[in-house]
């Protein structure tokens, strides 16, 4: 068996899409007549969809006048119109700044260094959008992959437009109320910075209707392409089966704009497993927390956990910067289920505190498929820390201990990332929510944790 997940999971790309475009006569950018030619692949396949993604520009000039460009951004086009911006500043979406003059009747190369893409599906678009000096506007062109599915034509997307992460699915929560974990981003494709954004959510279901969540005042700072990420959790009915999610918003910018789309919404009830890990453990950046965080920010991560043990409020005691002063150092991992290693990698040194991958591995892992077709993943365990030895193709009984945890790869300090994950047809890694069959609430095990646990809570896990 191969010895990457990717590998086992037939999705490994390989990206090599040029494209070409010209500015439309009615455009205010027509004037200029610059022709786009770009490339973009992918270097290197990482683990659960990480590769190094690296672009290259090249701009043709015709004219007998200097062009000079303002900005330059490429951003990523998930399912539902989530953009993902390739730039270190999720923020902002600019992968060029400041200025570039194209000579006149010349070509201009221009090379964006590369960086760690997370693409969480093998078919989507992205999108190049240029603005120049003496028109202002963006020029938006496709660049598609060439494996796995042919996507659809793309449209633009209008000035102001809201992307959300899909599919969207109302699980059971562990507090009793049964929502939408409602990840997505106000985009503006215009600038300037947008003022007074409105944004309402309304859901319908046969059984009923949902009081409308509203919000207002986002801000950040515009450029050529402004991103706002947000996160909500959107109460249902608690006997919500399916039904449709309808989001309007409008925003101010040079002019008034308004959009209005309507997504469907079914129900998922939670995979009920064992725990990958025994005691009382804080489920850190997990789904239905009321604040976004680098997991709900990714589909393929909608319900992963970081999970760490926390005593009076701290989650070590002693020397921050020494890896024994963490309570979750060394806890025992175990599988949540039985089944086979189809991805381990156990290359990383522990660092004390953040220090990124320094290989391949990006951080040390076992990732399981089980019997059922459910993957489960465990990240950043510890080097050599299994009780015996981890090789792909190895069976798992449920409640083995396959290693400890760890603070391999990007880690900030010793902790467990846990998720569970499923493929559709295309290859994409869909998120699935999950439960404990041996939690409570509380240390005497009497209040039983019935749902999805909310991101950030305390849960205690028995033997």
């Amino acid at each position: 068996m191969a010895p990457s997940i990717l590998r086992v999971l037939g999705v490994l790309l390989l990206l090599l899409a040029p494209f070409a475009a010209q500015a439309d006569e009615t455009d205010a950018q027509a004037a200029t007549k610059l022709v786009f030619v770009g490339r973009a692949e992918i270097e290197r396949v990482r683990s659960l969809g990480e590769q190094d993604f690296r672009f290259w520009l090249e701009v043709g000039n015709p004219t007998d006048a200097k062009i000079t460009i303002e900005a330059a951004n490429l951003l990523c086009v998930h399912r539902g119109g989530w953009l993902t911006p390739l730039d270190p500043d999720p923020m902002d979406g600019s992968f060029f700044r400041g200025t570039w003059a194209v000579p006149p009747s010349g070509k201009e190369r221009h090379e964006v260094g590369s960086w760690i893409h997370r693409v969480p599906t093998p078919a989507m678009h992205c999108l190049l959008s240029v603005r120049v000096a003496d028109g202002g506007a963006n020029l938006v062109v496709p660049i598609t992959f060439e494996e796995k599915e042919a996507p659809a034509a793309y449209t633009p997307a209008p000035p102001f437009a809201v992307g959300v992460i899909g599919p969207l699915k109302a699980v059971p929560f562990s507090d009793g109320r049964t929502s939408i974990v409602l990840v997505g981003q106000h985009q503006v494709l215009d600038g300037p910075d947008p003022e007074d954004v409105e944004t309402s959510v309304f859901v319908s279901t046969d059984q009923g209707a949902t009081d409308p969540v509203r919000w207002e005042g986002l801000e950040a700072e515009g450029d050529a392409i402004a991103l706002w990420p947000f996160v909500r959790r959107v109460d249902v009915i608690s006997e919500f089966t399916k039904g449709l999610l309808r989001l309007d918003a409008k925003a101010t910018t040079k002019k008034q704009h308004t959009f209005s789309k309507t997504w469907s919404v079914t129900r998922a009830e939670p995979v009920v497993l064992l725990s990958p890990v025994l005691g009382a453990w804080q489920l850190t950046n997990g789904p239905g927390q009321p604040n976004a965080h680098a997991h709900a920010l990714r589909p393929d991560h909608l319900f992963a956990y970081d999970m760490v043990v926390v005593e009076d409020g701290r989650t070590h005691r002693g020397d921050p910067h020494k890896n024994a002063s963490y309570f979750a150092w060394e806890r025992s991992i175990r599988a949540v289920a039985d089944g086979v290693v189809v991805d381990v990698c156990d290359r990383e040194s522990d660092n004390p505190g953040y220090r990124g991958s320094t290989t391949d591995c990006v951080n040390n892992r076992v990732v399981l498929r089980h019997d059922d077709g459910l993957y489960t993943a465990y990240m950043h365990i510890r080097q050599r820390s299994a009780p015996q030895p981890i090789v792909i193709g190895k069976r798992v009984k449920a409640g083995q201990v396959i290693a400890k945890v760890g603070n391999s790869g990007k880690s900030s300090e010793p902790h467990l990332h846990f998720q569970a994950f499923r493929l559709d047809a295309t290859g994409r890694l869909e998120a699935v929510p999950v439960t404990f069959s041996n939690a409570s609430h509380d240390e005497a095990n009497q209040d039983k944790l019935e749902g999805v646990p909310v991101g950030g809570s305390v849960v205690h896990f028995h033997r």
